[in-house]
């Protein structure tokens, strides 16, 4: 939190220029502005960042999205998308063959590994694709705070993205 002192009077009255510098800033920056009076003299204002750290789900939508561009790019078509967390597959797609894939995204925070994925479960999972004759994609995807890995990722703000596109995963049995 920032303590700011617009303006000293000494009266309870604003002057409407202060009202409307502190209008200013809040439509600009999407602020929230507190005023308090100590001892009817002096007005301070104090300004808190309002921007939202994203949710597990938030960040979930926010890579299905890079990564449904990237299929959308290279040309297949959607057939379903389901964007609940732990709900597999995100997208079930097809080609220009007719060839039915189920696409797997996972988001991690960085400096994890968006490339590293359950080998275990992934089997299963592949054992169900081979059953629905689909082929499965993999799309692992970081995303972290510019200013320090520590630090959320907030909504509409700059954020690092690692996203090395869309891996095939072999269904064959070994």
């Amino acid at each position: 939190m920032v303590k700011i002192q617009l303006f000293k009077t000494s009266s309870n009255t604003m002057l409407l220029n202060d009202l409307l510098f502190v209008y200013l800033l809040f439509c600009l920056f999407n602020i929230v502005i507190v005023l308090k009076c100590h001892h009817q003299s002096e007005h301070l204002f104090y300004f808190c960042n309002m921007s939202k750290a994203l949710t597990e789900q938030e960040l979930h939508n926010l890579a299905m999205n890079h990564v449904g561009k990237d299929l959308e790019q290279r040309g297949f078509e959607f057939i379903a998308v389901n964007s609940k967390l732990k709900k597999h597959p995100q997208f079930v797609c097809i080609d220009k063959n007719k060839q039915y894939y189920f696409v797997i995204v996972r988001v991690v925070i960085l400096p994890d590994n968006p490339n590293n994925y359950d080998v275990i479960w992934m089997e299963s999972f592949k054992k169900h694709a081979r059953e629905k004759d689909a082929k499965v994609l993999y799309a692992g995807v970081g995303i972290g705070n510019v200013v320090g890995e520590k630090e959320p990722i907030y909504l509409n703000q700059d954020y690092l993205l690692e996203y090395n596109g869309i891996q095939v995963l072999e269904t064959n049995l070994n």
